[in-house]
């Protein structure tokens, strides 16, 4: 067993921890730790067919005009590994997860929240329960990865993590926009346009 999973974004973040802290596992702020990593987004929501009631399923799936715009209540907003090697990235820190006390968020500390969403992802997608922690790094030297890890900030509840709901909101509305392009295309048609 070991206090912290630390979850960074990507191997190139991951090697930068690994030289600030000493290893990819050991002690800091005297607390045990296993560095893991993602690769970016790993998950990606369902189609929108695959997301409403089996009764919706034709509205879903439709171009034509008389079925927009969605009710966006109706999407379930469920997601699914992009393919096999995120499948096993996901795995892969989940069989990590069950020695650990409690996560450490260690990804990018971007202003959109991007960082934040991929790492809760990961998070709900191996159904993690115990305590989870964000650390906020400036850059990814040796001084600014450890300054970050001496300041753990407690978000175990993603509901009242600001980061987080921003990020979520904004992916939402980016894939909810993709109902524009069936708008757009249906409509050329109808002028003739291919």
């Amino acid at each position: 067993m070991f206090d912290y999973l630390i979850l960074t974004e990507k191997k190139s973040a991951f090697d930068n921890f690994v030289a600030a802290l000493g290893g990819e596992t050991g002690t800091v702020n005297g607390h045990t730790y296993q560095l893991t990593h993602a690769q970016g987004h790993l998950l990606e929501f369902l189609d929108p067919v695959d997301q409403v009631a089996p009764n919706l399923k034709d509205k879903y799936e439709s171009w034509e005009l008389k079925d927009l715009p969605w009710n966006l209540q109706d999407l379930t907003w469920r997601k699914k590994a992009k393919n096999g090697s995120a499948q096993k990235m996901i795995k892969k820190i989940a069989n990590e997860s069950r020695q650990a006390q409690a996560i450490v968020i260690a990804t990018d500390n971007d202003p959109s929240g991007e960082g934040e969403l991929l790492a809760w992802e990961i998070i709900n997608a191996i159904n993690w329960r115990g305590p989870v922690y964000r650390e906020y790094h400036d850059d990814e030297s040796k001084k600014g990865i450890q300054k970050a890890l001496r300041n753990l900030r407690d978000i175990s509840s993603q509901k009242k993590d600001g980061d987080y709901i921003k990020a979520v909101l904004r992916q939402r509305w980016d894939f909810a926009s993709m109902q524009a392009t069936r708008v757009s295309t249906t409509l050329a048609r109808s002028e003739g346009y291919r």
